[in-house]
């Protein structure tokens, strides 16, 4: 039994790893709430994150980064002013943030949750490491592989 649990374990991983960024456009664009949304990040994968949002017609009130000032342009369809962190606490303070760049994304997460933004409000482009990790499988696999129940993520 612990050998099929373990290759469902692994196949449902590769399937969530797969249609991550997917389900994180299918959250915002389902949220019945009108908070704005704002990427965070004008780097390279800025551009990566307003193609997906842009599959699921969802687009963002800007952009923030904490040193690029101005306008992030996007291939010529949009451009989205860049603004700085202190203009997203003062005028979105009530926004979803999706943080694009892969680098920093635990620092700009701690960053936003300090300013005061609720962890449920922010999302990564993409799915990070923590899913395919050794600490995921041992937190988590192995408590049901013992068959007990964890439901902390």
């Amino acid at each position: 039994m612990n050998d099929s649990f373990e290759q469902m374990f692994a196949e449902c991983r590769l399937l969530a790893l797969e249609n991550a960024t997917a389900n994180i456009c299918k959250d915002i664009a389902g949220s019945k709430d009108n908070r704005p949304l704002v990427i965070y990040g004008a780097g390279g994968n800025c551009d990566f994150a307003c193609y997906f949002l842009s599959l699921y017609g969802i687009k963002s009130a800007c952009v923030c980064d904490s040193v690029k000032t101005g306008t992030y342009d996007y291939r010529g369809i949009r451009q989205y002013d860049i603004i700085s962190p202190d203009v997203l606490l003062n005028d979105y303070s009530d926004a979803r943030v999706l943080i694009s760049p892969w680098k920093y994304e635990e620092e700009i997460k701690t960053g936003l949750i300090e300013l005061g933004f609720p962890e449920s409000s922010i999302y990564y482009l993409r799915s990070d490491e923590r899913m395919s990790s050794d600490e995921f499988e041992s937190k988590h696999l192995n408590v049901y592989r013992n068959g007990t129940r964890s439901v902390s993520f």
